[in-house]
């Protein structure tokens, strides 16, 4: 083998061991989307039941507060007769 062949194997090698390099490289990527795209979903979707969830105990707070005025208005009622 001369030089310049051992020169053209050594080039064309490289070429092969970079195509197979960005071929994983884009393998992993499209695998790292995929999981971006499945923490996002699972995200929004927490975030929606955590606001609802506050959204439901303010609902029940302002519920037991208004329970709780009623009673002390019937009270001062019946304590006026």
């Amino acid at each position: 083998m001369s030089f310049s062949d051992i020169t053209v194997s050594m080039v064309l090698k490289a070429v092969d061991q970079t195509k197979q390099g960005i071929s994983q490289t884009r393998k992993n990527l499209q695998d790292l989307e995929k999981q971006v795209e499945k923490t996002n979903i699972n995200l929004k979707k927490t975030f929606k039941e955590s606001a609802l969830t506050i959204a439901n105990i303010a609902s029940s707070a302002l519920n037991l507060y208004n329970a709780y005025d009623r009673l002390a208005a019937v009270q001062a009622r019946l304590m006026s007769l």
